[in-house]
C-alpha cells in the first residue's frame, strides 16, 4: 500500500487550497480544509483507479521552522 501526502493551506482568495505532494499540476479550492480534504481524496483516488496518478518525487518529511515574533519596528523579538 502507498501512501499519498496532501497539503491543505488557507488561502485568501479561495478559502482553503489543496494539493498533492509531488504531483502539484492540480489544486482544489474549496471554503473549509473539510471540503477540500474531500475533494483531495475524491480526485486522487478517482486518478489513482484510472491509473493516471503519476508522482513526481517521493515524499520526504516535513519541516516547521518557527519564526522568532517581529517587533513594530521591524527587528525581531
Amino acid at each position: 500500500m502507498a501512501t499519498v501526502h496532501c497539503i491543505i493551506e488557507s488561502d485568501p482568495d479561495n478559502g482553503f487550497a489543496g494539493w498533492v505532494i509531488g504531483f502539484r499540476h492540480f489544486a482544489v479550492t474549496g471554503s473549509t480544509p473539510e471540503a477540500v480534504e474531500a475533494a483531495l481524496r475524491s480526485r486522487v483516488m478517482s486518478m489513482h483507479e484510472a491509473g493516471t496518478l503519476a508522482l513526481e518525487s517521493d515524499f520526504a518529511r516535513i519541516v516547521s521552522i518557527e519564526l522568532p515574533q517581529s517587533q513594530p519596528d521591524g527587528s525581531a523579538h
